[in-house]
């Protein structure tokens, strides 16, 4: 079963709800129904909610690969947390909440980091694997 990676699969759903719910509300707001209509505040919203479309599936996927081989899951609950984070940071840094650090770049890197990781992850077993 896929315990862990069920755990984060929930909770980046939920932010995805959230993200999904403010463009809406936005678009209702100014009047929008298809793109962005030269709206800095829907265009921010627009792309904080698609870019965690964009790379969070992916992640997800790594996630149950890793956690459907066997692995520990405190190497799943790392990259749980680090997307999550990472999205997190990301979603605040465009939106505009986060203004101390630069949100997006946090977010970017965490993403990055996480796909990148997770993949080399996976590469290495499975080469060991076939050896």
């Amino acid at each position: 079963m896929l315990q862990v990676t069920a755990l984060y699969a929930g909770i980046l759903a939920l932010i995805m709800v959230f993200l999904a719910y403010k463009t809406s509300a936005r678009r209702r707001e100014a009047r929008i129904s298809l793109g962005t209509g030269d709206d800095a505040i829907m265009e921010k919203r627009s792309r904080a909610f698609g870019n965690f479309i964009e790379f969070v599936p992916m992640m997800i996927l790594l996630m149950a690969i890793i956690e459907v081989q066997g692995h520990r899951p405190v190497i799943i609950h790392i990259f749980g947390i680090a997307t999550v984070a990472g999205r997190l940071f990301h979603a605040m840094g465009m939106t505009g909440v986060m203004k101390a650090v630069n949100g997006r770049f946090v977010g970017a890197i965490l993403t990055y980091l996480s796909l990148l990781l997770a993949g080399a992850f996976l590469l290495y077993n499975s080469i060991i694997h076939m050896l």
